[in-house]
Parts: C-alpha cells; sequence; structure tokens
C-alpha cells in the first residue's frame, strides 16, 4: 500500500507539472461549498495523511485519516480524526474483504470506518463524499451497525472525484428523494444473445445461454422485496437489452449477470473499447455469417 500511496502522489505531482487536464481546477473555501449544500445533505471529505517523524526527518510508516464535515451551515462544520490509520486499512484488507467475500455480516469495519462521523450525521440524508486511501476500496453502503442495518439503510452516497465538482454532479446525475437513500434496484440477467438462424438452421453462438443467471436474478429480488422500503425490478430474456439498460437512472444497486468479451486489437486503438458486456443480440451482431440483427445503437454490445 506505502507503493500505491507513492505512485499516487507522483502521478498528482506530474499531472500538476504538467498541465494535462489543463487549468488548474476551481478550489473552493469551506464556505463557498457550504452555500451548495442544500437541506438535510453533508459533505465528507476523506484525507489519507501520514505522520510525520520530526525525529528522522521524514514521513513514518503511520497514518491517520482527517475527515472534512461540511454542512448548510458553516458554524455546524467539523473536523473529525481517526488517529490509527493503519488500522483502518488493516480492517479494510482483511475483515472486510473477507466478509464481502464469504458474505459474513461483521460490524467492526463499521465502528472503525464510521462510527467517528455518526453522531454529526444525525439528521442527514445525503452524503456527498470523496475518498481517499482504504476508503477507496469499501463499499460505504455495505457497512453493517451492530443493530443490523446497513448504512444504505440511512444514507443515499454521491461519490465524488472532488468536493469542488457537487454542482456539476447534480447537473449529469438523477438524484433521488431524499428517503436516505434511491431505493431502485435493477438486476438484469439472462438474455438472449441470438435472434436469427444462421445457415444450419440454429441459433449458433460462441455465446452460450446463462439459464443460471436467471435463477440467480429472480433470488437478488425475491431478497430485496423481502425488506420494505425497495424497489426491485429484473430484466431477463427479452428485457434485457442494450437499449433498456441506457433507460436506467441511477438506481441504488444495478446488477447485470451476463457474459464479457475482451478484444485485443479494439484495445490496442483505444482500451476504452477493448471490452464490454453483452445483451440481447450480441451473438447476431458478432455474428458475420448473417446480417446484424438492428442497425439501431441496440446491438446488445
Amino acid at each position: 500500500d506505502s507503493l500505491k500511496d507513492l505512485l499516487s502522489n507522483k502521478e498528482e505531482y506530474l499531472m500538476l507539472a504538467t498541465n494535462i487536464y489543463g487549468d488548474k481546477p476551481d478550489l473552493k473555501s469551506q464556505q463557498e461549498i457550504s452555500v451548495m449544500v442544500k437541506r438535510k445533505e453533508a459533505v465528507l471529505e476523506l484525507i489519507k495523511i501520514p505522520i510525520f517523524d520530526f525525529s528522522r526527518m521524514k514521513s513514518s510508516d503511520s497514518t491517520i485519516y482527517a475527515g472534512i464535515l461540511m454542512f448548510r451551515k458553516p458554524d455546524k462544520n467539523q473536523l473529525i480524526i481517526i488517529n490509527d490509520g493503519n488500522q483502518v486499512d488493516k480492517i479494510v484488507n482483511t475483515i472486510y474483504q473477507n466478509s464481502q467475500k464469504y458474505q459474513l455480516k461483521e460490524s467492526m469495519s463499521y465502528e472503525t470506518m464510521w462510527r467517528p462521523f455518526e453522531n454529526e450525521l444525525e439528521k442527514t440524508k445525503r452524503i456527498f463524499i470523496s475518498n481517499d486511501g482504504a476508503y477507496h476500496k469499501i463499499n460505504l453502503q455495505t457497512l453493517m451497525n451492530p443493530d443490523g442495518t446497513y448504512l444504505m439503510d440511512r444514507f443515499q452516497f454521491i461519490n465524488v472525484p472532488s468536493v469542488n465538482s457537487i454542482e456539476d454532479y447534480r447537473q449529469t446525475i438523477s438524484l433521488r428523494k431524499l428517503n436516505g437513500r434511491s431505493n431502485e434496484i435493477v438486476v438484469i440477467g439472462n438474455p438472449i444473445f441470438n435472434f436469427q438462424m444462421d445457415s444450419t438452421g440454429t441459433r449458433g453462438s460462441q455465446y452460450s445461454n446463462l439459464p443460471g443467471t436467471e435463477e440467480e436474478v429472480k433470488s437478488i429480488v425475491g431478497l430485496f422485496r423481502t425488506r420494505s422500503g425497495y424497489n426491485a425490478n429484473s430484466l431477463t430474456q427479452e428485457q434485457a437489452s442494450e437499449l433498456n439498460l441506457k433507460q436506467i437512472k441511477s438506481p441504488l444497486i444495478l446488477h447485470i449477470a451476463t457474459h464479457g468479451y475482451f478484444d485485443v486489437n479494439s484495445a490496442k486503438k483505444d482500451p476504452l473499447l477493448g471490452s464490454g458486456l453483452l445483451l440481447n443480440g450480441a451473438g447476431d451482431s458478432f455474428n458475420s455469417s448473417i446480417e446484424k440483427w438492428t442497425e439501431l445503437d441496440d446491438d446488445g454490445i
């Protein structure tokens, strides 16, 4: 992790030195940020800070996490320090990751990473958050309180690269009502990869159907429908289309169970175009022996 931090710092230095992204960002004061904050909202900027060892005149291996909480009223702004940053990193790399991998319930991650902020957020429903360090590796919504509730039951988290960009995010994403979170769950699975017959009279494709993912979809939707306050919907078979996916607006959870692909040649030209997900009709689009099943943007790739 220390090597990652070093590389991250060097990357930031190079970006500033080369001015690769153009003009320097318009940095805002806490008072200016508070003006952008609305009722029942808060802004949390997390910063991982190495502790300086004055006896050796160099940074030590120890760290702290500083959380700057900003509200609509600037006089409520708080600086909260988590003194043992190394413990935070350890919890994330062991307990939290194992709980996600093995589907274990644990509240130690909550106690270590969120409890210090809890008392200041009693009336807050939406949090714009700029993460740092180990907080990049977790989904705060999945942290479980000792009483068995999750942060997703209380807050709507909006991750932002910088607290200076809150207004930009308001204009580009669809924010849900402040009932503590977005309540929409969308689960996609078991697309129909081939609609057309090939020359052999079969729906041939290098991509096999995924009937097991339909059972996965039903299981996830059923799980959320047993909990009040969630609106869980599924898109399978004919409904599992690229067009329907593009019409989804900022759900709390978007779960897609399908095939993916990686194309080396496309990746050489543009790494962002070298991989993707496959939905309805993707097999037809990849099959050169037949015409694409549609000329629209809904080709399933």
